[in-house]
C-alpha cells in the first residue's frame, strides 16, 4: 500500500506539473505575443511620421494649411502602408483649444472611394483617454478602447517639434484581431497539455498492472522499461528547441517582412535579396535538422547500424544547445569525422545524454564558475573509447562504485530517479557489448588545473 500511494502521488506531481509548466510557458509566450504586436504597432506609428514628412507636421496647424487635392494624397499613401501592414488604421493628430484633430489618416477602402469622415483636421470627439492624455505625458502609451469605427489596440507616440508643438502619431489593430491572437496561443496550448496528459496515460497503466501482480523485483523491470530518464530527456530538450528555434524563426520573419517592405518602396537589389533568401535557406536548413534529431531520438529504434560517431555527436549537440546556453556550459569535444561504427547509434545517443545531463547536474548544483564537460574519442585495438568528463570535481571515492547500481544517486529524491547511470551501463554493457567505466581525474585546461568525474565508454568497431 505504500508503494502504491507513492506512486499515485508521484502521478498526480507529474500531471500537476504539467498544468504548471504549461501555465508558466502560455503566460511567457502570450507576453512575448503581445511585444511583438506592440512592436508591430510602433513601427505602424512611426510610419506616419516617414510617410507624411517633418514639412507636413511643421505647417499643420488649421484646416487650410493643406490643400485638399494634398489631403487625399496623404490618406492615400497612409492607406496603401495601412493595408501593407494589416493594420486597422494609421493617423496623426493635434491638440487645439483643448480639443484633439485628426491631421491626417489612413482610410478603409469604403471610405477612400465614398470619401466619408475623410478630411484634414477632422475633429476626433470620442478620442480614446490615452490618446488626450499623451498630449501631457509626453510618453508612448497603449491602450484598448471602443469608439464608433469599432474596438481596438492602439499605441500613441508623442512627437515634440522644433516649434515647439506637440503631435501625437497612432497606429491601431482590430480587438477582434488581437484577441484571437490570444486566443490561438490558449488553444495551442490547451492541446499541448492535454497531449501531455495522453501519454501519461500508458504510464499509469503501466504502473497500475505492475503493482498489482509483480514482485519488487518485476516492479524494478517496469519502471526501467517506462524510461523515466529518456522522457524527463525528452522534456528538457522540448524546452531546449524552443529556445533555440526563436532566434531563426525571428531571422527568417525579419529577413521575409523586410524583403516585403523594400519592394513595395521599390529598394530591394538582387545583392539584398540574394543574401536575405540565403540567410532564410540557412536557418530553415537548421530548423529541419533539429527536427530530424528529436524525431529520431523519440523514434528510438534499435537497429545495428553503420555510423559515423561524429555525426551522432553532433545530433546530441544540436538537442542540447539549448541547455548549454542555459546553464553557461562550456562543451569541448574532439571527435574525429572518420570514425565509423557498427553498433546502435540511438542507444549510445541516449548514454550520452545520460552522461551530459548528470555532469549538468553536479556542475550546476556545485556552482562551479566556469563550468566545463569534455568529449573526445580514440582508437586502441579495434575498439573506439568515448571519454566524457566534467570539472565538478569528482565524487567520493567510498561511494563511486555504487553510481552504477538502479536507484542509486546523490541528488535529491525530487531531483533524481537514479536509473539514469543504470540504464548507461545496461545499454552499454549488455546492448552494445561493450564497457564503462568511471574515474575521479585530474586534468589540466588551458594551464588550469582541474579535477572531476569521467566516464569511459568502450565500444568495438564491428
Amino acid at each position: 500500500m505504500y508503494k502504491y500511494n507513492k506512486i499515485v502521488l508521484a502521478i498526480i506531481f507529474y500531471i500537476v506539473s504539467i498544468f504548471i509548466f504549461n501555465y508558466y510557458s502560455y503566460n511567457n509566450y502570450k507576453e512575448k505575443e503581445i511585444a511583438i504586436i506592440d512592436d508591430k504597432l510602433k513601427i505602424g506609428a512611426y510610419a506616419v511620421y516617414t510617410i507624411l514628412g517633418e514639412d507636413f507636421f511643421n505647417i499643420a496647424k488649421e484646416k487650410n494649411s493643406i490643400s485638399v487635392e494634398d489631403d487625399w494624397k496623404n490618406i492615400n499613401k497612409l492607406s496603401f502602408y495601412n493595408n501593407h501592414a494589416n493594420l486597422a488604421f494609421i493617423y496623426s493628430s493635434i491638440k487645439i483649444n483643448n480639443q484633439i484633430h485628426l491631421t491626417s489618416s489612413s482610410a478603409s477602402k469604403e471610405e477612400i472611394e465614398d470619401k466619408s469622415e475623410l478630411h484634414y483636421f477632422y475633429h476626433y470627439d470620442d478620442a480614446g483617454e490615452a490618446l488626450i492624455n499623451s498630449f501631457n505625458s509626453k510618453e508612448i502609451t497603449y491602450e484598448n478602447y471602443t469608439d464608433q469605427w469599432g474596438s481596438f489596440r492602439a499605441i500613441h507616440i508623442p512627437l515634440i517639434l522644433e516649434n515647439s508643438r506637440t503631435i501625437v502619431i497612432s497606429a491601431e489593430i482590430s480587438l477582434k484581431d488581437f484577441n484571437q491572437v490570444l486566443k490561438d496561443i490558449r488553444y495551442k496550448y490547451l492541446l499541448e497539455t492535454l497531449l501531455y496528459l495522453l501519454l501519461t496515460i500508458p504510464i499509469i497503466l503501466t504502473a497500475y498492472y505492475s503493482l498489482k501482480e509483480k514482485t519488487l523485483e518485476n516492479m524494478t523491470m517496469i519502471v526501467k522499461l517506462m524510461r523515466s530518464e529518456k522522457m524527463a530527456a525528452m522534456g528538457e530538450m522540448i524546452g531546449n528547441i524552443a529556445h533555440q528555434w526563436r532566434q531563426p524563426l525571428s531571422a527568417i520573419s525579419t529577413g521575409a517582412t523586410g524583403m516585403q517592405i523594400q519592394k513595395e518602396y521599390d529598394s530591394l537589389n538582387d545583392e539584398d535579396f540574394e543574401k536575405t533568401c540565403t540567410m532564410i535557406n540557412a536557418n530553415a536548413q537548421y530548423l529541419s535538422k533539429t527536427i530530424n534529431d528529436f524525431r529520431d531520438f523519440i523514434k528510438g529504434d534499435k537497429i545495428k547500424m553503420n555510423f559515423k560517431l561524429r555525426e551522432s555527436v553532433d545530433s546530441f549537440l544540436r538537442l542540447v544547445e539549448g541547455s548549454i546556453k542555459a546553464n553557461n556550459l562550456n562543451l569541448i569535444v574532439t571527435i574525429e569525422k572518420d570514425i565509423t561504427i557498427d553498433n546502435y547509434p540511438n542507444e549510445l545517443l541516449q548514454c550520452i545524454f545520460n552522461i551530459f545531463y548528470n555532469s549538468k547536474d553536479v556542475l550546476k548544483e556545485r556552482k562551479i564558475k566556469d563550468k566545463y564537460i569534455f568529449i573526445s574519442s580514440i582508437i586502441e585495438n579495434n575498439q573506439v573509447i568515448i571519454k566524457i568528463k566534467d570539472n565538478g570535481k569528482g565524487i567520493s571515492e567510498d561511494i563511486l562504485p555504487n553510481i552504477f547500481e538502479p536507484y542509486f544517486t546523490t541528488k535529491h529524491q525530487s531531483k533524481g530517479t537514479g536509473l539514469g547511470l543504470s540504464m548507461t551501463h545496461d545499454l552499454v554493457v549488455k546492448g552494445m557489448n561493450g564497457t564503462i567505466k568511471a574515474t575521479n581525474v585530474t586534468f589540466k585546461y588551458k594551464n588550469i588545473k582541474y579535477s572531476g568525474l569521467e566516464f569511459k565508454i568502450t565500444l568495438p568497431l564491428k
